[in-house]
């Protein structure tokens, strides 16, 4: 459902389809979707059409002229210190929901169709960190032509407001470059809290250190009853 929400929203972006056939392209789409249980399905399907008209009216508000791409791929190299003091060299690689030039700032924008965050949890929301890394890394600048390194604030667009209501709510992260280290965050000699995230995710590869740690994620696992944080034996 995930995968063809962020198409339609590409494809509307790059004004392959029109607002008037966002409907026809929607059932289009819905059709080629393997088949769930048919007690599901028309729950599922209003809930992915209210997310499609959701990003609709946001897209609508959003200034046409600041747009640079609409899923846009990167690849940059980053240097981070881990925590013992010795540099590590990682590859950030995704894609960009979407990429706007506001002044002299990249704005990265994601669109979530999940369980919506609260405002604190987006502050220090991984995924939009490592974008604002990669802006700083000049992994756009090819698209833009031009050096644009500075990151404004970032934003997740969650796209379903619960209760089939077509509307979207979007949360900021704030530019690394105004608030590197939010309050009441160790980031150590980390210049700022999402460098200070890729050094312990480099360090926790490196080290092959992986510790099961209680989460929202693990809400519904499988395996909750054999996992150590919840009790169980090692």
């Amino acid at each position: 459902m995930g995968t063809l929400i962020h198409e339609l929203a590409r494809r509307a972006s790059a004004g392959e389809v029109g607002p008037e056939g966002l409907r026809a392209a929607f059932d289009e789409a819905w059709a080629a979707l393997p088949a769930g249980p048919a007690w599901r399905q028309d729950a599922r399907r209003e809930r992915a059409w209210s997310m499609v008209q959701a990003w609709s009216g946001w897209d609508a508000d959003r200034p046409r002229d600041q747009l640079v791409g609409v899923e846009v791929p990167f690849r940059c190299d980053l240097t981070v210190e881990l925590p013992d003091g010795r540099p590590e060299t990682v590859t950030l690689r995704g894609v960009v929901d979407r990429l706007e030039l506001v002044d002299d700032t990249l704005v990265v924008v994601d669109y979530k169709t999940g369980r919506k965050a609260t405002a604190g949890q987006v502050q220090t929301l991984g995924q939009l960190g490592v974008y604002q890394l990669a802006v700083r890394a000049g992994a756009f600048d090819e698209l833009i032509g031009a050096a644009v390194h500075r990151p404004g604030k970032a934003l997740a667009v969650y796209l379903d407001a619960g209760e089939g209501a077509a509307r979207a709510a979007t949360l900021v992260q704030p530019s690394l470059d105004d608030v590197p280290v939010p309050d009441g965050i160790d980031v150590g000699s980390a210049p700022d809290w999402a460098s200070a995230a890729v050094a312990e995710a480099a360090r926790i590869v490196r080290d092959e250190d992986f510790v099961a740690r209680r989460g929202s994620h693990c809400r519904g696992c499988p395996f909750a009853t054999d996992c150590p944080p919840r009790g169980a034996r090692r």
